[in-house]
């Protein structure tokens, strides 16, 4: 539903980019559809969209000291175990969170679950890669909740990243 939105917020606004929506498949499993799509699109950039756990669960211990919880918009990783996300392209992010007003969270412990970002990141001389992820109680259940503010976040961050992403942007990204 993420990508859906953006996709269709952008469909009439002028912005430098081909932009590619993947719905990957068997993540958990070894990630399967990212090594596949990642070959078909070959991205100059990839936004990884994910939801994760919230650890803000009512009536748990600490729920009040909780890392991550739901309403308090959008999560960036900085670092994952099994990938290190552009530094550039996840600082873009958070300037531009900030510059707009858009609440984000930021994630840096990546010790558990699996992305798609892992294989995306490695694709022939690095891809340049970040996850944004939505906080998610209950995930991987039939009852996951989110807050739609951190939807809406998420989205406006995303459109307002996305016309940024101009040659000279994209170049800059991998600029030693």
């Amino acid at each position: 539903a993420l990508a859906i939105t953006v996709m269709n917020r952008l469909a009439n606004v002028n912005h430098p980019n081909t932009l590619f929506a993947v719905a990957t498949v068997q993540e958990e499993v070894g990630l399967r559809g990212a090594r596949t799509s990642v070959e078909v699109v070959n991205p100059d950039v990839a936004i990884v969209l994910e939801g994760t756990g919230a650890s803000d669960i009512p009536g748990m211990n600490g729920e009040e000291n909780a890392v991550l919880g739901i309403g308090k918009g959008p999560i960036i990783t900085l670092y994952r175990q099994d990938m290190i996300p552009n530094y550039k392209l996840s600082n873009l992010f958070v300037d531009t969170a900030s510059q707009h007003g858009i609440s984000i969270q930021v994630r840096a412990d990546g010790i558990r679950g699996g992305t798609d970002g892992a294989v995306i990141h490695l694709h022939r001389k690095g891809v340049p890669t970040v996850v944004l992820s939505l906080p998610v109680r209950h995930i991987h259940s039939h009852n996951g909740i989110m807050h739609r503010a951190d939807f809406d976040g998420a989205v406006e961050l995303l459109v307002r990243i996305i016309q940024q992403l101009n040659q000279r942007t994209v170049t800059d990204l991998t600029a030693w």
